[in-house]
C-alpha cells in the first residue's frame, strides 16, 4: 500500500501511475507473472488475505486481469525500478509547481464580509467606521468617509497597538508575579501552621504529661493508705477472731458441764471453769475500728482549672506596661514579672503606682516590686512596719501609692490566685479597722468562693458572673463619677458605680487567701467605654 505523500494531498497523477489495489501512486511497485504491477505491500496484503499455502506457493487473483498469480513470497517478485523512476520524478514535478504556484499567488487576501458571496477583495480602510471596505462598501455605504490605504491605516494604528500588547504583556508579568507571592504566602502560612500545631502539641503533651503525673502520684497515695488501712484492720479481725475462737471454746465447756455433768464433777471443775470465764471475759478487748473508713481528707475540687482551661485561648489579652529589653529577654515575662517595667508616667489613664507596704496589714506579704500582695498568716513583720499609722489593723487590705483627685485611670488585677478578694477604691477617709465596701469612703467588687458582690457603704448587689475571673480590669472616672469593672479576658462589662467623689481616691485590694497582682501604666482597651 502506498504511503501518503507529504505536500501532494488532492495533486492528480495519471492512472498508469497508480496502484490497483490501493489507488494511491505506486511505492515500490513489483511485477507480477502476468505483467501487471502492485506495491509491495499490496501484494503482501494480497498473501496474507488468502491464508495458508500450498506446496509452499501462495495464490491470489491479479486485481486487473483476474490472472491467478502464483508466488512464493512477496521477495521472490522483481522490483519494478522503470516504474519507481517514473513515479518519482512526477511527485518532484508536482512539488516543484505547486512551490511556484504559492510564490506567485503570496498569502490568500481577505474578503468583505458584507458580500461574502461575491468574495470581494477588501481595498480600503474606512476611518471613520474604523474597518477594511472593498469597492462596493466605498461606492455606497462610506461614500462620503475618509478613506485610506490599508498600509497607511495599519501604520498608524501599529504604534498604538504595539503599546497596548506591551501594557498587556507587563500586566501579564505583574499578576504571574502576584501568583507567585502568593504561592509563597501560602507556602509560608503552612509552614508557620505546622511550626503553630507542633507547639501547641508539644505544650498541650506537656500538660496531660504533668497533669498524668499528678493523677498517678494520687492514685499511688490513695492505694498507699488503702493498704495501710486494710492491713491495719486485717491485723485487728485476726486478733478479734483469736479471742473469739478462745472464748466460745470455754462457753462449750461450760454449756456441756451444765447439761451433763454430774453435781459432784461440777462442784469440783466449778472453780477452775469459773477462773476461765471469767479470763475470757474480754473486758480488754477494743470493739472500735482502729481506722476509720474515711480515707484523708482530699481538696480536690478541679472545677476551677477546667474553668480556667476551657477560658484559656492563648491569645494576647490587655496591652503589657512597656518591658525593658536589656533587663528582659521575653515579652511574655511582662506577665510574671512586674519588676521589669519601665516607671516612666504618673499621670493620664496609663498612670503607673505601686502597692504601699506602711498601710499593709500585718498578715499580707508585699512582693515583686511592691506589685503583688499575699495572705500569709505566719509572716513576721518588722517593729517599723507594725507600727505604721496607716496599717490596716483588723482586715488584709492595702492600698496604691497614688492618689486619684481627676481624669481617668485604668489598671487590672490579677486574681487568678484567690478565691476571697476585693478590688476597689477608697478615700483616705477609710476607717483602718473597717472591711472595704462597708462605709461611705470606698467602692469594690468582692468575690467569696463561687459568688460576686459589688458592696458600698454597706449595700450589697449580687453578680452574676462565671464561677471564674481570671483578671478584673478598674476603670475610675472620677471627673465623670463613676467607677468600672470589667472583664479583659472576655471583653465583658461586670459592674458600675455612679458616685460623686469629694475626696481623692487610692486604688484598694483585699486578700482573704492566695494573692493577687496588680498590673498599671495600661493604655485604656478599646472596648472600654470612656463614659462608664
Amino acid at each position: 500500500m502506498a504511503s501518503a505523500v507529504p505536500g501532494l494531498d488532492g495533486v492528480d497523477f495519471p492512472e498508469e501511475l497508480r496502484c490497483p489495489v490501493c489507488l494511491d501512486v505506486f511505492s515500490e511497485p513489483l511485477f507480477l507473472p502476468c505483467c501487471h504491477n502492485l506495491c509491495r505491500e499490496c501484494v503482501r496484503g494480497l498473501i496474507e488475505s488468502r491464508g495458508g499455502t500450498a506446496y509452499g506457493v501462495h495464490m491470489f487473483p491479479c486485481p486487473e486481469c483476474r490472472y491467478d498469480v502464483v508466488v512464493r513470497s512477496v521477495d521472490s517478485l522483481q522490483r519494478n525500478l522503470v516504474l519507481q523512476q517514473m513515479v518519482d520524478r512526477c511527485k518532484q514535478g508536482k512539488l516543484a509547481a505547486q512551490s511556484s504556484g504559492a510564490h506567485a499567488r503570496g498569502p490568500e487576501a481577505p474578503t468583505c464580509q458584507d458580500h461574502a458571496d461575491e468574495a470581494l477583495e477588501l481595498k480600503m480602510f474606512c476611518d471613520p467606521c474604523e474597518r477594511p471596505v472593498c469597492y462596493k462598501c466605498m461606492a455606497y455605504d462610506h461614500k462620503n468617509h475618509t478613506l485610506l490605504q490599508l498600509e497607511d491605516a495599519w501604520l498608524r494604528r501599529k504604534d498604538a497597538f504595539s503599546r497596548n500588547i506591551e501594557i498587556l504583556r507587563t500586566k501579564t508579568e505583574s499578576v504571574e508575579n502576584f501568583v507567585e507571592k502568593l504561592k509563597t504566602i501560602s507556602e509560608r502560612v503552612e509552614t508557620n501552621a505546622s511550626q503553630r500545631k507542633h507547639m501547641v502539641t508539644e505544650g498541650c503533651d506537656a500538660l496531660i504529661s504533668v497533669i498524668q503525673q499528678r493523677k498517678n502520684a494520687l492514685l499511688d497515695e490513695i492505694s498507699r493508705e488503702e493498704d495501710e488501712r486494710r492491713e491495719s484492720l486485717d491485723q485487728q479481725m485476726t486478733s478479734c477472731t483469736q479471742e473469739l475462737d478462745k472464748v466460745k471454746e470455754v462457753l462449750d465447756t461450760a454449756q456441756e458441764l451444765i447439761d451433763k455433768g454430774a453435781p459432784a464433777k461440777c462442784l469440783q471443775t466449778a472453780k477452775t471453769l469459773k477462773d476461765r470465764v471469767k479470763g475470757q471475759a474480754m473486758d480488754q478487748l477494743s470493739l472500735y475500728p482502729v481506722t476509720s473508713e474515711h480515707l484523708t481528707p482530699l481538696d480536690f475540687d478541679v472545677s476551677q482549672y477546667i474553668d480556667t482551661l476551657i477560658r484559656l485561648d492563648f491569645q494576647r489579652g490587655s496591652p503589657e506596661p512597656e518591658v525593658v529589653e536589656e533587663e528582659s529577654q521575653r515579652q511574655s515575662l511582662a506577665q510574671r514579672l512586674p519588676g521589669f517595667f519601665k516607671r516612666k508616667s504618673r499621670k493620664g489613664v496609663g498612670m503607673q503606682f505601686e502597692l504601699d507596704p506602711k498601710t499593709a496589714h500585718k498578715y499580707i506579704r508585699i512582693s515583686n516590686n511592691n506589685s503583688t500582695m499575699s495572705y500569709d498568716p505566719d509572716s513576721l513583720p518588722t517593729r517599723r512596719t507594725f507600727d505604721a499609722p496607716n496599717r490596716f489593723s483588723k482586715h488584709s487590705i492595702a492600698v496604691g501609692d497614688v492618689n486619684f483627685s481627676s481624669g481617668l485611670h485604668y489598671w487590672e488585677v490579677d486574681v487568678s490566685r484567690s478565691i476571697f478578694y476585693r478590688v476597689g477604691v477608697a478615700s483616705d477617709k477609710f476607717p483602718r479597722d473597717q472591711a472595704l465596701g462597708e462605709n461611705e469612703s470606698s467602692w469594690c467588687v468582692d468575690r467569696y468562693l463561687h459568688e460576686y458582690s459589688a458592696l458600698h457603704a454597706g449595700e450589697v448587689v449580687q453578680l452574676s458572673l462565671p464561677p471564674v475571673q481570671n483578671r478584673v480590669g478598674v476603670l475610675l472616672n472620677y471627673t465623670g463619677g463613676t467607677l468600672s469593672f470589667y472583664n479583659p479576658m472576655k471583653k465583658e462589662h461586670i459592674y458600675t458605680f455612679h458616685a460623686k467623689f469629694e475626696e481623692p481616691v487610692r486604688p484598694a485590694f483585699d486578700v482573704g487567701k492566695g494573692e493577687v497582682t496588680v498590673y498599671t501604666g495600661l493604655a485604656l482597651p478599646s472596648y472600654v467605654c470612656k463614659g462608664s
